[in-house]
Protein backbone atom coordinates (compact mmCIF):
# COMPACT_ATOMS: atom_id res chain seq x y z
CA UNK A 1 0.00 0.00 0.00
CA UNK A 2 2.22 2.36 0.59
CA UNK A 3 4.27 1.83 -3.12
CA UNK A 4 1.23 2.51 -4.34
CA UNK A 5 0.95 6.07 -2.37
CA UNK A 6 3.76 7.45 -2.55
CA UNK A 7 3.51 8.17 -5.89
CA UNK A 8 0.67 9.42 -5.49
CA UNK A 9 1.28 11.70 -2.26
CA UNK A 10 4.28 13.45 -4.03
CA UNK A 11 2.54 14.17 -7.24
CA UNK A 12 -0.05 15.92 -4.80
CA UNK A 13 2.32 17.76 -2.98
CA UNK A 14 3.63 19.13 -6.13
CA UNK A 15 0.50 20.32 -7.34
CA UNK A 16 0.01 22.10 -3.77
CA UNK A 17 3.12 23.40 -3.72
CA UNK A 18 2.57 25.24 -7.33
CA UNK A 19 -0.77 26.36 -6.65
CA UNK A 20 0.40 27.88 -3.37
CA UNK A 21 2.75 29.70 -4.94
CA UNK A 22 0.87 31.17 -8.16
CA UNK A 23 -2.34 31.66 -5.51
CA UNK A 24 0.04 33.83 -2.96
CA UNK A 25 2.09 35.36 -5.65
CA UNK A 26 -1.73 36.54 -6.69
CA UNK A 27 -2.47 37.89 -3.64
CA UNK A 28 0.52 39.81 -2.97
CA UNK A 29 1.59 40.85 -5.95
CA UNK A 30 4.93 42.91 -4.84
CA UNK A 31 7.09 40.48 -2.81
CA UNK A 32 7.52 43.42 0.16
CA UNK A 33 3.67 42.73 0.68
CA UNK A 34 5.22 39.55 2.25
CA UNK A 35 6.52 41.66 5.43
CA UNK A 36 4.63 44.37 5.05
CA UNK A 37 1.05 43.00 5.41
CA UNK A 38 -1.26 41.09 7.97
CA UNK A 39 -1.76 38.77 4.90
CA UNK A 40 2.01 38.09 4.11
CA UNK A 41 2.60 37.18 8.13
CA UNK A 42 0.26 34.74 8.16
CA UNK A 43 1.67 33.01 5.08
CA UNK A 44 5.39 33.56 6.47
CA UNK A 45 3.88 31.37 9.74
CA UNK A 46 2.12 28.89 8.06
CA UNK A 47 5.19 28.33 6.14
CA UNK A 48 7.12 28.17 8.70
CA UNK A 49 4.78 25.62 10.44
CA UNK A 50 4.56 23.78 7.33
CA UNK A 51 9.06 23.24 7.14
CA UNK A 52 7.97 21.98 10.80
CA UNK A 53 5.56 19.40 9.40
CA UNK A 54 8.08 18.46 6.73
CA UNK A 55 11.08 18.41 9.38
CA UNK A 56 9.54 15.93 12.07
CA UNK A 57 8.08 13.68 8.93
CA UNK A 58 8.04 10.13 10.09
CA UNK A 59 10.09 10.89 13.26
CA UNK A 60 7.23 11.66 15.27
CA UNK A 61 3.22 11.39 14.58
CA UNK A 62 2.07 12.80 17.48
CA UNK A 63 4.43 16.08 16.82
CA UNK A 64 3.28 16.03 12.95
CA UNK A 65 -0.14 15.69 14.31
CA UNK A 66 0.16 18.72 16.44
CA UNK A 67 2.37 20.67 13.51
CA UNK A 68 -0.49 19.58 11.12
CA UNK A 69 -3.26 21.06 13.38
CA UNK A 70 -1.25 24.40 13.69
CA UNK A 71 -1.57 24.73 9.79
CA UNK A 72 -5.06 24.21 9.54
CA UNK A 73 -5.47 27.22 12.16
CA UNK A 74 -3.01 29.46 10.63
CA UNK A 75 -4.91 28.83 7.22
CA UNK A 76 -7.70 29.29 8.71
CA UNK A 77 -7.02 32.65 9.77
CA UNK A 78 -4.99 33.03 6.37
CA UNK A 79 -8.49 32.85 4.31
CA UNK A 80 -10.32 35.21 6.30
CA UNK A 81 -7.55 37.77 6.24
CA UNK A 82 -8.55 40.34 3.31
CA UNK A 83 -5.67 40.36 0.14
CA UNK A 84 -3.47 42.77 0.58
CA UNK A 85 -3.99 44.76 -2.43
Amino acid sequence: MVHSFSPVALTSFAVLATSGIITAWRHLERLDALWTTSYGYALIAKLCVVAVVMAVLRRSATAELIAATIVLVITSVLVSLPSPR
